[in-house]
């Protein structure tokens, strides 16, 4: 078991297990059944995840508008999941349920990110 410390902050240690969960699952059922044909879309996807990891990761650790920077880039990271896994789903390469899966575990993340903007602007 692998322990992981992260800054004393509840709900960025929620998210943390929120991506980490996505990206075990994105990579257990999302990224094995992609065709090699449609290795690009592999490739980006793979490369948005771990993006949105380390973008949560910046964020928790600076402050002010560096912090907003990062969230933003998130927001990004996520915008270009949910297209990906649209083009994925338009290939009929991957269940459907399997797809509707991987957009729920996003939505969360998604919900944890624009409550932690929301709360940032608010500071302001």
């Amino acid at each position: 078991k692998v322990v992981v410390f992260m800054e004393n902050k509840n709900n960025n240690y929620n998210m943390y297990n929120n991506i980490v969960t996505f990206i075990k699952y994105s990579r257990m059922y999302i990224l094995t059944s992609i065709p090699k044909v449609h290795n690009d879309i592999k490739i980006h996807y793979a490369d948005e995840m771990y993006n949105l990891c380390k973008n949560m990761m910046e964020a928790t650790y600076k402050k002010g508008s560096a912090r907003m920077k990062y969230i933003q880039e998130m927001q990004v990271n996520m915008s270009m999941l949910d297209f990906l896994l649209l083009q994925l789903k338009d290939l009929n390469c991957i269940k459907t349920k399997t797809i509707n899966n991987t957009c729920n575990l996003l939505f969360e993340i998604k919900n944890k990110v624009y409550g932690w903007k929301f709360n940032e602007e608010s500071k302001k």
